[in-house]
């Protein structure tokens, strides 16, 4: 049986991206890396749930290719993320334990292990619980804060294992002291994702963090 990897390897590098515009939130006041950490910190101790609707632009360094697509990411603390990308269809569903990401197209499930994600990009599991993981965040990552443009304040986290090899930069708006932008660089590829819209403490339903396979469909555990 074939299994269809791009999407699912795609989506394990890239999800600290989501998960950066999807916890980091709060009053950002202060001048210092530091001081903005601990307002998100506390910031992000207050919600509960969040709704995002974002934009991607994925772009290829060698092969020059460039994918665009919407759509909406679902996170309950301290743990449940669904995502569902509109174009190419793709469902994401996370729960502490097992990361699956259900294609539609291929009528196809990929199950693995929370763990196994983390252990090829460990940012994302800090970020997934952001206010219980500030400190090890801070002795893992190097993090700065840039010159600001006009409207936003830059955070720059570069990873200190050299095997992790991308800069994420995150956009922080002046006004609302929420994320816009995320910025993700490496040799291999760009990946900017854009918010167009969020909600703070909605309620969200259980069986949204839930896959339910349909009939017809391959589930596949790595």
């Amino acid at each position: 049986m074939k299994i269809h990897k791009k999407g699912f390897n795609m989506i394990k590098i890239f999800f600290g991206v989501f998960l950066a515009l999807s916890v980091f939130s709060g009053n950002v006041y202060a001048l210092s890396a530091q001081d903005v950490l601990q307002n998100m910190r506390r910031a992000d101790e207050r919600v509960r749930t969040k709704e995002i609707n974002f934009r991607q632009v994925t772009d290829y360094i060698f092969t020059r290719e460039r994918q665009e697509t919407t759509g909406t990411l679902r996170y309950r603390r301290p743990n449940l993320v669904s995502i569902h990308q509109h174009t190419p269809e793709q469902y994401v569903y996370i729960d502490g334990r097992n990361i699956t990401i259900y294609t539609p197209a291929h009528r196809q499930a990929v199950i693995d292990r929370w763990q196994n994600v983390m252990a090829a990009n460990s940012l994302p599991a800090l970020l997934i619980n952001f206010s219980q993981n500030l400190q090890t965040l801070t002795e893992n990552n190097t993090v700065t804060l840039e010159e600001p443009n006009e409207r936003n304040h830059i955070l720059k986290i570069v990873p200190n294992d050299p095997r992790e090899n991308f800069t994420l930069r995150l956009f922080v708006s002046k006004e609302t002291y929420f994320p816009t932008l995320a910025v993700m660089q490496s040799n291999a590829v760009s990946v900017n994702v854009q918010i167009t819209s969020y909600r703070l403490n909605p309620n969200i339903a259980a069986s949204e963090f839930r896959f339910r396979a349909r009939p017809g469909v391959d589930i596949i555990q790595l």
